[in-house]
């Protein structure tokens, strides 16, 4: 069975920024070579964290759903500005591509789905 694939403005696209869990701030904030500019850095982005602000070091998840089906992109160890908003953050997603990636995530489980329902067929 041959599917056409989904086009953007057929999903709904979703954006979450949840807190960076697998990956420390320490060590993974900057690697500039000037280990005294990364360790302040890396302070500056654990001040944050401490005063609440989540946007410091974070995970960006993009959702694309259709039908009960989705495809996700996750980026994780970033750092928006300082009391970052929704905006903010999705101008990092665009800028990664993510949406376009979530589409193409989400057309190819559909695509899979496809192939696995064609051994089903009467014939």
């Amino acid at each position: 069975m041959k599917i056409r694939k989904l086009t953007a403005d057929e999903v709904e696209f979703t954006l979450d920024v949840e807190p960076e869990c697998d990956s420390t701030v320490e060590g993974n904030a900057m690697c500039s070579g000037d280990d005294a500019a990364d360790k302040k850095y890396e302070q500056e982005l654990l001040a944050r964290l401490e005063r609440g602000d989540t946007s410091a070091w974070c995970v960006l998840i993009v959702k694309a759903k259709w039908n009960g089906h989705e495809g996700v992109d996750t980026l994780g160890c970033v750092t928006l500005k300082e009391d970052a908003d929704e905006e903010d953050a999705r101008e990092m997603a665009d800028m990664h591509g993510m949406e376009a990636n979530a589409l193409a995530y989400l057309n190819d489980e559909l695509a899979e789905e496809a192939r696995l329902l064609t051994q089903l067929e009467a014939g």
